[in-house]
């Protein structure tokens, strides 16, 4: 310690004496300021040591240090210095003597701003010293300092005083330790009860709002009577009026306000307009005797009284039905529902009403902004349902205040009645005509009967790519209730039809869903280490201290001796095939070579692949799929015109909640990039002036410290600025992202990149983790913002993930708001080109062979068995605009890719899908958290890279060539595939702001979020996330109910625990639309997702329908048919041919109609001999053969059997056609059918 702060004091000009002195006052003021000293000084602390050598100067009179000296040493501003000045002041107790002695009056001048309640505060606080010295406390205890502030803090609070700030802010404030406050006042409390209950019961009355002196209540003058109002009527109310009372005077009728008990629905009443303009008399207001002052003034309460027009200068009324918040008049209680039944007539016609000519003066706001009672009926009704339905035992309760505040449906969509509450009491027309009234809303008039076959045929083409997509979800087991972590306690799965990957598919029956008792996979209740705060938590006080090297108390709450760390799994082994994918095997079982999971392989997955990419390929498709993109944003524009207002209104009768406070996730963030550039600078000048003789590297066969780097760059601390570093994205790196990337090393120097940007160097990633807890503290300082940092392993070596496990353990990098994600990047050919793999089953190796040793073993792995426990998934990066030439017609399986050329981007996908998908079923199996996988997609490059993420990805990162492939984004709408979007990055980068697409995908309905991408090089503030939504916000004039619904799927994207989401978005997050939505938790109203819901609803109904319509019987057919149900039929038939089932190309055909041919049922076996591998001779052949059964016309010919399949690129066909019993009866080996010998 004093080497190095003996060497900055020498620097900041002090003389021997001065440091000698300053010396011993930091000795003697770093226990004093230190973690739970009371005398904190946080991330203060790097003044300390300027503080004591100007504390010295000042003893000593020398004049060395001023104040502007000691605040440039300890490189912070003005009042951060002087807070920090107080701090030691009060750790030392220096300048006591001189101190000026605080009193009541002058601390409660601070605080309290009306005089009179001043005055009764102070009298309270003798009062208070009085009863404390009767009961045996000394006078002396008494009149300290830190009594006085104890006893002032202990009666503003007990009046409940709006400015008194954080008890710790107001110890600093006043050099008192907020700890002896806490105490104190804990005590006063206990000891003086009644006097503190007197002190609240008698400011109540005195800090409510009441009328002022200067604007008394006035009462109308006898001259000045109150005239009855004129009523606008219709013919209905005419009917209704009662007969006029003959006893009745204009002076004897109240002020009348619209009362539905005692007034007639469709009549209109205006306050009479008064013909001359008088002044009100000034009467003598009440006795103010039972208050501590006299009442204040307001305008609302003058105004309630006088029935006649007010003047310009004073504020109108707000009635019960303003859009404002209740913080100006109470919301009341919404009626029951039979009391509004008795209100209003069903045979009333709300719009059939007679209005003015002109405008009237102060007309009530309510009638104009007043809703059909019908349709509030129907709320109830629907939130009676929904909580009856979803409401669980186990669950937590609801908020209190939020029981008459939400609302399910709107009356612009019948469809979204029906389908919510069943049939709707309040319309009675026909059910015919309500039929197509509602195809009509939802778009689905052309579903059933005007379909024609090509419209018809397109629509099954988008259900078998859907079906497609789940067949590779559910064998990979990214969906909900997959992961051990969704079970909390409370959730007990969901059945695997209606699982998706962000939740319950939306075309799930939620009343059966509520009913059904789904089987439990027996998984325990998921256990978070370290555990999440409580509600109301508060970021911890111990701030990072990096610059003095001391031990900084972030994460002290990890314990890694308390982790479990359990035992290896006997009778399972995994090996890597073949084909390039790790396979698992129950040794117990008897066919111990077959694998124990269903994995796809390559060949399977290129012939979904080539499917998809045929569908979204086809002309008719891609327009029909345009349309309906056009036609959902349109009807989303249409739905925003007629409820815009409404969902304002219901935003603002949640408590609480607003864009700030509602919990948004970075989902696409990466770790190395994620701090801004005045950040990283700040660390980097820290580190130069505290830390220059760290051995930073090693170069040349010597090791260099920070300092001798920076001799070597030829700059200094004070040479570094933002344009030095030059890590922002710029102009010119617009298309080009080779530039990009250069733009991660700090002022051009990769070496820079290698000291403070990487976790595997010489200090073992020492300073980024460093930054690290410093982003971190951000973050939890922040509370609502989260994020998923994306590391790298590159797959070059073995023991990348233990290294990057340690890094984490070791430095305790464990905080509530974060989570990891592996990125991989896709750079087989450097690593090619200097040694460091030699096939691409290398890489493969690397990446995937640790984490099923950890899961086979967690004691071989520990760090990497805790760690993984906080990484949610996979990701693979680079630049997608790279050319991909195809040289292979079949590609060769890892161990034999050993070409310079990096394998295409499908390639990578697949491998990294299948890997992962054979490690989640294990990892599920064991109990143990898995993975999903969220590439980064559709940023620049070929179609199939969307494609192929649709087949196997949770969800993607970019996604802004979906712009140009309709077909497929649809087919990401329907099945609500998460995007998570960066306009910022790709501005810089590949496309324009105003080009961007979001705003598109956002009004059709994909499941997209906001995300930073690389805050140093993209953002310029402390918290990039809301740089992004604010942008986003004023570009694309987003309503602050579109912000929180971006906040919300950002949280349903993302990969926190389920015991997370619930606190964040409600309990029961997962169910679709306005089921699944909590508005006091997200401030995103229900008639928002229910009108998501209920559009998607109608585009899945419409596919359901067309793909379960029965064509017209098709004629004979001339070629065999093949069935996709081939699994069913035995093969003994064709056991003669050694032959199996198979429906790798049955998915290739479409289905006909089989003819009968009675009893004697056909199949066909066909064997083939095909090469897989390189064309030039290096590959290996491979048999095979399948069944399928098949009818023939009585003119079939073994050529049409051979056209039929040329596709395949069979070198030999043998077909064999049998009966029933197996027999032969037909076979053919080159030309003709031969029937064979008896």
């Amino acid at each position: 310690m004093s080497q190095r702060e003996k060497m900055k004091l020498e620097g900041m000009g002090c003389g021997p004496e001065t440091v000698e002195r300053a010396m011993a006052l930091l000795l003697k003021a770093k226990p004093k300021t230190a973690a739970g000293s009371g005398h904190e000084l946080g991330q203060l602390s790097t003044s300390l040591a300027p503080i004591c050598a100007l504390l010295a100067s000042e003893q000593l009179g020398n004049g060395e240090i001023t104040e502007f000296t000691a605040q440039n040493a300890a490189c912070l501003d003005k009042a951060a210095f002087n807070k920090a000045l107080r701090i030691v002041h009060a750790a030392l107790d220096v300048g006591t003597s001189t101190r000026k002695q605080e009193s009541y009056a002058s601390l409660l001048d601070k605080y309290v701003s009306h005089p009179l309640l001043r005055t009764q505060l102070e009298k309270y606080c003798t009062q208070v010293e009085r009863d404390a010295k009767a009961l045996g406390m000394k006078a002396t205890d008494l009149r300290t300092h830190e009594m006085i502030c104890t006893i002032v803090y202990w009666v503003c609070a007990a009046a409940k005083v709006h400015e008194l700030p954080d008890v710790r802010i107001f110890g600093q404030e006043h050099g008192a330790s907020a700890k002896k406050i806490t105490d104190m006042c804990a005590a006063l409390t206990k000891k003086l009860a009644p006097l503190r209950k007197k002190i609240v019961e008698e400011t109540k009355t005195a800090t409510a709002r009441t009328p002022s002196p200067t604007k008394r209540a006035a009462t109308a003058t006898p001259r000045r009577s109150v005239r009855q109002h004129r009523e606008i009527l219709t013919k209905e109310s005419v009917k209704k009026r009662p007969a006029p009372e003959a006893t009745a005077t204009p002076t004897a009728t109240p002020s009348r306000a619209v009362n539905a008990e005692d007034d007639d629905d469709d009549a209109m009443f205006f306050p009479e307009t008064p013909t001359k303009k008088r002044k009100l008399d000034s009467s003598p207001s009440k006795s103010p005797s039972k208050q501590l002052f006299p009442a204040a003034s307001s305008s609302r309460r003058t105004l309630d009284e006088l029935p006649q027009t007010p003047r310009r200068s004073r504020t109108a009324a707000t009635s019960k039905g303003s859009p404002l918040k209740k913080a100006i008049l109470p919301v009341d209680e919404a009626p029951d529902v039979e009391m509004e039944e008795a209100e209003v007539s069903e045979d009333d016609e709300p719009y059939s009403r007679t209005f003015r000519r002109f405008r009237p003066v102060y007309q009530e706001q309510r009638r104009w902004s007043a809703r059909d009672p019908r349709l509030r009926k129907l709320m109830k009704l629907g939130e009676a349902r929904k909580l009856e339905l979803f409401q669980h035992p186990l669950q937590p309760a609801r908020h209190p205040r939020a029981e008459d505040r939400q609302m399910l449906v709107v009356c612009t969509f019948p469809n979204l009645r029906m389908g919510i509450l069943g049939s709707d009491p309040f319309y009675e027309e026909e059910e015919d005509d309500r039929g197509l009234k509602e195809q009509l809303w939802s778009g689905e008039a052309h579903a059933t009967d005007i379909l024609n076959a090509e419209q018809a045929h397109l629509l099954q083409a988008f259900q078998k790519c859907l079906d497609i997509r789940d067949k590779y979800m559910l064998k990979s087991r990214q969906r909900l209730g997959d992961d051990p972590r969704d079970y909390d306690g409370v959730f007990k799965g969901v059945d695997e039809k209606g699982a998706d990957v962000c939740g319950v598919r939306p075309d799930t029956n939620l009343r059966s869903l509520s009913k059904t008792d789904h089987p439990n996979p027996g998984f325990e209740k998921w256990k978070i280490y370290p555990e999440p705060p409580p509600p109301h938590w508060h970021w911890k006080q111990d701030q990072v201290v990096s610059a003095t090297g001391q031990n900084h108390a972030h994460g002290d709450n990890f314990d890694f001796g308390k982790c479990e760390i359990p035992g290896p799994i006997e009778g399972w082994s995994f090996k890597m095939d073949v084909k390039g994918v790790y396979q698992v095997y129950d040794d117990g079982k008897e066919e111990k070579d077959k694998p124990a999971f269903d994995i796809p392989d390559i060949r399977e997955y290129f012939i979904d692949l080539e499917y998809v990419l045929s569908v979204i390929a086809d002309g008719p498709t891609k327009s029909f799929a345009y349309r309906r993109l056009k036609y959902l944003a349109s009807k989303f524009t249409m739905y925003s015109l007629l409820n815009e207002f409404q969902e304002m209104a219901d935003m603002k009768r949640v408590p609480h909640r607003d864009f700030y406070n509602v919990r948004k996730v970075d989902t696409h963030i990466h770790h190395s990039s994620s701090m801004n550039q005045k950040h990283l600078l700040r660390f980097i000048k820290s580190k130069m002036k505290r830390s220059p003789d760290d051995v930073v590297i090693f170069r040349d066969g010597q090791e260099l410290t920070l300092s001798q780097v920076f001799e070597s760059l030829k700059l200094t601390a004070y040479d570094l600025s933002i344009d030095t570093l030059d890590m922002h994205a710029h102009q010119d790196s617009f298309h080009r992202f080779d530039k990009f990337n250069l733009k991660y090393n700090p002022i051009g120097e990769s070496r820079l990149r290698e000291i403070f940007l990487k976790t595997d160097n010489y200090i073992q990633g020492r300073y980024l983790a460093e930054l690290t807890k410093e982003l971190m503290t951000d973050l939890e300082q922040s509370k609502y913002q989260n994020v998923e940092w994306r590391i790298s392993i590159y797959g070059r070596t073995p023991d990348e993930w233990d290294k990057l496990a340690r890094w984490v353990i070791n430095h305790k990098l464990y905080s509530h708001n974060v989570r990891w994600l592996i990125q991989i990047p896709r750079l087989y050919e450097v690593y090619k080109a200097n040694g460091s793999v030699k096939t691409f089953e290398d890489i493969v190796t690397n990446v995937f062979r640790p984490l099923f040793e950890v899961t086979q073993n967690p004691q071989s792995h520990p760090e990497l068995h805790i760690f993984l426990q906080r990484v949610i998934g996979f990701d693979t990066v680079d630049d997608e605009s790279k050319i991909e030439r195809r040289i292979h017609k079949k590609f060769p399986y890892p161990r034999l890719w050993d070409l310079p050329q990096s394998p295409p981007y499908s390639y990578w996908i697949y491998y990294m899908f299948a890997n992962m998908a054979s490690l989640n079923n294990w990892r599920r199996l064991r109990g143990f958290n898995t993975f999903v996988f969220r590439p980064h997609c559709g940023e620049a490059g070929d179609t199939d890279h969307l494609t192929s993420a649709f087949l196997t990805s949770h969800s993607i990162s970019h996604g802004i060539l979906l712009r140009k492939v309709p077909a497929l984004q649809y087919l990401f709408y329907l099945r609500q595939i998460g995007i998570a979007m960066s306009p910022l990055s790709n501005n810089a980068l590949f496309l324009t702001y105003e080009r961007n697409p979001l705003p598109d995908f956002f009004k059709t309905g994909l499941n997209v979020s906001l995300s930073t991408d690389d805050p140093l090089q993209f953002h310029f503030t402390k918290e990039p996330l809301l740089e992004e939504y604010s942008v986003a916000a004023h570009i694309y004039k987003f309503p602050q109910s579109s912000l929180a619904e971006l906040a919300r799927n950002s949280v349903r994207q993302s990969g926190f625990e389920m015991e997370i989401k619930r606190h964040w978005l409600g309990s029961n997050w997962y169910l679709p639309g306005a089921a699944g939505n909590d508005i006091n938790k997200t401030n995103v109203p229900d008639i928002r997702l229910a009108y998501r819901h209920s559009t998607l609803l109608g585009e899945l109904e419409m596919i359901r329908q067309a793909s379960s319509m029965k064509q017209e019987s098709a004629p004979i057919v001339k070629y065999p048919i093949l069935s996709p149900y081939l699994k069913k039929y035995p093969t003994s038939a064709a056991s003669l041919f050694q032959t199996y089932n198979d429906i790798t190309y049955a998915q290739e055909w479409k289905d006909t109609t089989v003819v009968d041919l009675g009893e004697e049922y056909r199949r066909a076996a066909i064997r083939g001999r095909r090469k897989i591998g390189l064309e030039d001779g290096g590959g290996f052949a491979e048999d095979f053969s399948y069944v399928f059964p098949c009818s023939l016309s009585e003119n079939f010919t073994f050529e049409q059997l051979q056209n039929a399949f040329s596709r395949l690129e069979i070198d030999q066909i043998f077909l064999a056609i049998t009966s029933e019993d197996a027999s032969i009866v037909y076979y053919k080996l080159s030309t003709g059918i031969v029937k064979p010998p008896v």
